[in-house]
């Protein structure tokens, strides 16, 4: 027996996948008429090509939630977590980029709009309703671990949930627990990226009661307003790194056992820059969000956590997200989703890893000096002007926090601007070793 479920990107037909449900094999169908104004939906996913049934189901994996959120995606609609195509039929209203997944042969658009007063509510009362349940509707459609809830967003205090033509336009992420500042954290390395010169997504955070959150615009959607103040929302096609390499999302980070290292690795990432629209550019750019989470502890830094646009004529890098500084958390381990070298372990990392980085990534030492000594001397300069902007506005526990992630930062700013200043000389002597 087969089932079919269509995809759409904005209003266009892009085709369907079928499913064998006796032997889960997939089959990726495009329509003709996409095949003329459309594009590949990843490099996997080609044109006149049998595309293999695993690239599919890689491809959808990093669609859905993780952790919790697909255990209550999994719970909320009584669908087995391993059923990937079922979930994705469920939920594949939204997903990241501009696809959508549905048994329907046509997409309806709606819009419901949410008070703060509303919003407020539900975001004090989240542990005991989920925030991504809406009129008996989830709406938690995004990858990750991380508490977040995709919404449109129209002015300051008014918000919605659309479908159709009315995607969402921010993802509001929520704190953990509220005493380890995360979004705070979140916020402040967000804030130093954009004034460090990398392309970041736009952040800010507001209080509701007193509750942290933040909100993420989203780079992938694009609002749209007439002038009799009709609106729609326009999706873009991204794909993260695992797509792009083809990989499961349960290979996001490189370590795969404790003695088996898998292909998320810079390597491979780099690599990907060959498939770009300027090779150049979007190697440079890759670069320079290496070497910041390397200054800022951003231990979380996998595959999913770096994302490409999708059009006819290639690939280029996406902003940036997620970044944060890990090790302002002692209880979560201090290595690198990717090996500098071979090493992962943050203060394990010296002179002999960044060569073997160079070598590996095929990238001239005295370039990953420059850029390294040059993003260094960027913080340096910035994070005082961040720091500033937000000390009117929180309490003695946030402003310590803030404190400690300053000092945090720039310590290790420091050891690295120690350690690269021979790369060059460190190169010719042991790049033979990797």
């Amino acid at each position: 027996m087969m089932h079919n479920i269509n995809i759409f990107c904005n209003s266009d037909y892009v085709g369907f996948i079928q499913i064998d449900l006796e032997s889960n094999i997939a089959e990726l169908n495009y329509d003709n008429n996409w095949k003329e104004i459309g594009f590949e939906l990843s490099p996997h996913l080609k044109f006149n090509t049998d595309i293999n049934s695993n690239s599919i189901k890689k491809f959808v994996s990093n669609l859905l939630p993780e952790g919790k959120g697909l255990e209550f995606v999994s719970e909320f609609f009584h669908i087995s977590k391993a059923n990937q195509f079922s979930l994705i039929e469920a939920i594949g209203n939204e997903t990241a980029g501009a696809i959508t997944f549905t048994s329907n042969k046509e997409l309806s658009t709606n819009f419901r709009e949410i008070s703060n007063e509303e919003l407020t509510q539900r975001i004090i009362n989240r542990d005991k309703v989920n925030i991504t349940v809406w009129d008996k509707k989830t709406r938690l459609s995004l990858a990750g671990v991380q508490d977040k809830l995709p919404l449109v967003v129209l002015g300051n205090d008014k918000y919605g949930i659309g479908e159709g033509e009315i995607a969402s336009t921010h993802i509001l992420k929520f704190e953990k627990n509220e005493n380890i500042h995360l979004v705070l954290n979140e916020y402040f390395c967000m804030k130093l990226a954009k004034l460090c010169g990398l392309n970041t997504a736009e952040v800010g955070i507001k209080k509701f009661d007193t509750q942290n959150v933040l909100f993420v615009k989203r780079f992938d959607r694009e609002l749209l307003i007439n002038e009799d103040g009709a609106f729609k929302v326009l999706k873009k096609h991204i794909i993260d790194g695992c797509q792009i390499l083809d990989l499961d999302v349960s290979m996001k980070y490189e370590k795969v056992y404790a003695d088996f290292r898998g292909e998320a690795n810079f390597k491979n990432l780099f690599e990907s820059s060959k498939l770009s629209t300027n090779k150049i550019l979007n190697k440079l750019n890759i670069l320079r969000w290496t070497l910041f989470n390397l200054c800022i502890n951003n231990y979380d830094a996998h595959a999913k956590n770096v994302s490409f646009f999708v059009n006819k004529k290639g690939l280029e890098v996406s902003p940036f997200y997620d970044l944060v500084n890990i090790a302002m958390y002692p209880n979560i381990q201090n290595e690198f989703a990717m090996a500098f070298g071979d090493e992962f372990t943050a203060n394990k990392i010296g002179a002999f890893d960044l060569v073997g980085f160079c070598v590996h990534t095929d990238i001239q030492p005295r370039l990953v000096r420059d850029e390294l000594l040059s993003m260094i001397e960027n913080i340096i300069k910035n994070i005082k002007l961040i720091k500033s902007d937000l000390l009117v506005s929180y309490d003695i526990e946030e402003i310590d926090f803030l404190n400690s992630l300053e000092k945090n930062i720039l310590e290790t700013c420091e050891k690295y601007k120690n350690i690269v200043q021979s790369l060059i000389n460190d190169y010719k002597e042991y790049k033979n070793e990797y």
